[in-house]
């Protein structure tokens, strides 16, 4: 080769790293003997110069050794930098990371689609801003030099857009920002890069792009699976973005075809914004609803506390879907739920509340309790008449309410239903202003809600087809059914194993516990009643009558029976626990043995006539118990009369109130009650007391000193 005036001689691998490096201009003169010859030529004449020599790769290496300063690098950097300084002004930090940050709920829900780009621009925390600035100068200038400041703009915001995208469907419980995505998609960038355009990397090239990027890369993902609370999705996001792109975009001297990058940057632009366009449109419909259960378990994990088991693969009566980045919380009616997070939770909340009651319920009692509920909290709500709904495939009630809460009026759907002993109610919480944009979300929810048979029927049921002459199973089953609400299947069991042996008290107590729970769907319960008092007189067994009796608000004649079992019983255990369970005194006569407001005068405390025992039945109960009432409104009037005279002597009507008796010689009874006395003055007011003794002492408080002044 000779140049000017100097004549060099090169081997063809030399020949060939010298053109494809630009350093043999076309006029130079060429003496190749296989070409031509002992002829020299130009170097522009020759194929073997001309398919080996690329211009625009050479003009790019030139740029990429001694391009311009990366003024987009430093732009991206100190913008973020800025704006981390902000966050020292007292209230900025706040503001900024309630409106900018990236999270699946105001994105979704309010449509604040500008989130998914302005994440990438905000942090607050140092080693955050640190981490990411060092990877984004490193990388944004390097590919800002090999593909052009377009292009490293390009990806900069697609790969924070992607990650950002990824992350609020797949990790919408946690909020998230920071450069990070951005990040990861330049040095995703950088190693795909240098895998497809080894041949135009000079020397210095190789150790920013390629392979050498690439343990870098593996390191930084692998760090952040490593932290439950990093958004790896929005790392892997920004990464797959940035490789694509990288796939796709050419050096600006090296476009495959003419104005390409354009024609890239104008499908990228309009897949973004058909991107945005369709999360501010459709959020609702896209935001992801999990199982409650799942949610409750990934809340737990992500506060490092012990997640709770979820048995996906077994049976559940319940199942039901809330939004994933929904956390625990309460209602306006303050009732458990899911709540939003935006606004701090006041304005959106979903929950479905299961309960398992003692008795059967009824969906009409279930909606006037909630009703009642709201009304605590919001005196002046606007509540609908209850209309008819179905409640997870089950007829229920339907319930609209609307609550002013000053700027932000909410609205409450609520839907129950009652099936036996178990009920269901599920409150869909909105504000008004968004209720029409939030209803999809709401109806997918409501489509979630799946309630079938309740367990321990489940198992009653293969029990019992187990071991059909099994009492116990056949007893378990009928107590299940009646807690369902399906009555007469339970009875009709009971029917049937009462007629094996109706001596056993067992199953009587067994058949009454269903009566009992069944109590508002059974036409005659006093039948059952009056039927097991005939087959036994057991204590057991008159406690379930005395039970299932003030159950169905039959209360007088509750105590009516428990008093005539007590006549005849006295002292028994069972018998004295009732007593005292329905407010009836249970002391005895310690001389006779007999309880002691039989043989005393509960006015004057003096002996008398036991009067005679009569039959356990309903009828003499009844009589008992209305003798019972009148007895005590008798003896509470002569209590009263003696605070309202100061009388010594009506200590007696006042002790008997409180102790069943009128004891004598215990100085400390009369101390303990002036004590009471004196608490129900101060509105500490005694179980014993009935009001009208309250108000009379509040009256005359001087009746204290009485109390305290008399002999024993």
């Amino acid at each position: 080769m000779r140049i000017g005036g100097e004549v060099v001689e090169l081997s063809w691998g030399v020949w060939e790293d010298w053109v494809r490096a630009g350093r043999i201009p076309h006029d130079a003169l060429i003496q190749f003997d296989a070409v031509t010859g002992s002829e020299w030529a130009r170097a522009e004449d020759l194929e073997m110069y001309t398919s080996l020599r690329n211009d625009a790769a050479i003009e790019w290496q030139h740029q990429f050794r001694w391009g311009p300063p990366p003024v987009l690098t430093a732009l991206l950097v100190g913008v973020q930098i800025r704006i981390w300084w902000s966050t020292w002004i007292p209230g900025v930090e706040e503001a900024l990371v309630d409106r900018f940050t990236n999270w699946a709920p105001p994105v979704l829900e309010d449509g604040e689609v500008w989130r998914l780009l302005s994440m990438g621009f905000l942090h607050v925390t140092t080693d955050h801003l640190f981490l990411n600035m060092m990877w984004l100068a490193y990388t944004g200038w390097n590919i800002e030099r090999a593909l052009g400041r377009a292009n490293l703009g390009a990806l900069y915001l697609a790969s924070v857009l992607g990650g950002s995208v990824l992350s609020t469907l797949m990790s919408p419980e946690t909020p998230s920002l920071g450069a990070s995505g951005g990040v990861f998609g330049l040095v995703a960038a950088s190693v795909v890069f240098g895998l497809v355009r080894p041949e135009l990397l000079p020397a210095r090239g190789r150790r920013v792009f390629g392979l050498a990027m690439l343990p870098y890369l593996v390191l930084m993902f692998s760090s952040g699976l490593m932290n439950a609370r990093t958004d790896n999705w929005a790392h892997f996001g920004g990464l797959a973005v940035g490789a694509i792109l990288a796939l796709l975009l050419d050096p600006e001297p090296l476009q495959r075809r003419e104005r390409w990058n354009l024609k890239v940057h104008l499908v990228l632009g309009a897949l973004s914004l058909t991107l945005l366009l369709g999360l501010f449109l459709g959020g609702p419909r896209l935001e992801r609803i999990v199982d409650s259960d799942v949610l409750r378990s990934r809340l737990a994990e992500l506060r490092g506390a012990r997640a709770p088991e979820v048995a996906l693969e077994g049976y559940r009566p319940l199942t039901y879907a809330v939004p994933a980045g929904w956390k625990p919380g309460i209602d306006a009616a303050r009732g458990t739920a899911h709540v939003s997070p935006v606004a701090d939770g006041a304005l959106r909340a979903w929950g479905v509340r299961p309960r398992n009651r003692e008795m059967i319920q009824t969906t009409e009692a279930i909606a006037e309790a909630w009703i009642a509920s709201l009304r605590r909290e919001w005196p002046h709500a606007e509540i609908s008449e209850p209309s008819s709904d179905e409640v997870a495939g089950w007829p229920g009630l339907k319930i609209i309410a609307t609550i002013d809460a000053g700027a932000e009026p909410r609205r409450l759907e609520w839907r129950g239903v009652a099936r036996g002993a178990w009920t269901l109610e599920e409150v869909w919480q909105v504000d008004l202003a968004r209720e029409a944009r939030l209803r999809p979300l709401r109806d997918r929810l409501r489509r979630s809600v799946v309630w079938g048979e309740p367990t321990e029927l489940l198992e009653a049921r293969r029990d019992a087809e187990r071991l059909p002459g099994s009492v116990r199973f056949r007893s378990r089953l009928a107590l299940a059914l009646v807690r369902t609400g399906q009555v007469d299947e339970a009875l009709a069991l009971h029917e049937a194993l009462i007629a094996e042996d109706p001596s056993d008290p067992q199953r009587w107590l067994d058949a009454l516990e269903v009566v009992q729970t069944g109590l508002p769907q059974i036409e005659d319960p006093g039948s059952w009643w009056r039927r097991a008092l005939e087959a036994s007189s057991g204590p057991r067994l008159i406690d379930a009558v005395a039970r299932g009796l003030a159950a169905d608000d039959q209360l007088e004649v509750a105590r009516g029976l428990l008093q005539l079992a007590w006549r005849a019983s006295p002292g028994e255990r069972t018998l004295k626990r009732a007593l005292r369970r329905l407010d009836l005194p249970t002391e005895l006569d310690p001389e006779t043995g007999v309880p002691w407001l039989l043989v005393h005068d509960p006015l004057t405390g003096a002996p008398r006539e036991a009067p005679q025992p009569q039959p356990l039945t309903l009828e003499a109960a009844a009589i008992a118990g209305a003798q019972l009432a009148q007895q005590r409104r008798t003896v509470t009037a002569a209590a009263v009369a003696a605070v309202i005279a100061g009388d010594r002597a009506g200590l007696v009507p006042v002790l008997v109130l409180r102790m069943g008796r009128a004891p004598t010689g215990d100085p400390d009874v009369l101390e303990a009650l002036a004590t009471e006395l004196e608490a129900a003055i101060d509105d500490r007011v005694p179980a014993w007391m009935p009001p009208e003794l309250v108000e009379a002492l509040v009256e005359h408080p001087e009746y204290v000193g009485i109390v305290r002044s008399s002999e024993p």
